[in-house]
């Protein structure tokens, strides 16, 4: 379908077309009901030209805005969305790359969802990235690896509270 309602204990909550509900829901009820895998409380830190820096547990992340964060303040309480597939996960020395966001955290939890595996990472919060079978193997990936965690600054859902 091309459009999606979202209900919450029998209230719709979100409705709209389905793209735009699943990469920016309106609330952290919405973001949990549309599967977001990282929701996490932050705090908005600057607003810049087409950035916007956000606190998620003492670490500090670049996103965009969007039309949700545009009454925003600095200081301002916020929700940090990320979804699984938003995020890279590396070994070793960091490369160039022209994701904004590098955390650096340790594998918390390794689970499979049928032919995807979720991996989580302690980056100071807990921070999920859904990944293939064949790349858990050939990074040999294990409870205890230390990883680097790359997201994209559009990667990066900011809600007001």
């Amino acid at each position: 379908s091309n459009r999606i309602v979202v209900v919450d204990r029998g209230a719709t909550i979100q409705s709209g077309p389905t793209l735009e509900v699943l990469r920016s829901p309106a609330t952290p009820a919405a973001a949990r009901i549309v599967g977001v895998e990282t929701i996490e409380e932050a705090r908005l830190v600057s607003v810049g030209e087409g950035t916007l820096s956000i606190n998620v547990a003492g670490q500090m992340l670049q996103g965009v805005p969007s039309e949700g964060t545009s009454g925003l303040h600095v200081g301002d309480a916020v929700v940090m969305c990320i979804r699984g597939e938003e995020v890279l996960l590396e070994l070793g020395s960091p490369h160039p790359s022209s994701a904004r966001n590098r955390l650096h955290g340790r594998v918390v939890r390794i689970e499979a969802e049928g032919s995807i595996w979720r991996v989580t990472v302690d980056v100071g919060f807990p921070l999920a990235a859904l990944i293939t079978r064949s790349a858990l193997d050939e990074m040999k990936l294990a409870v205890g690896s230390v990883v680097t965690a790359l997201v994209k600054a559009h990667g990066i859902h900011v809600i007001a509270r």
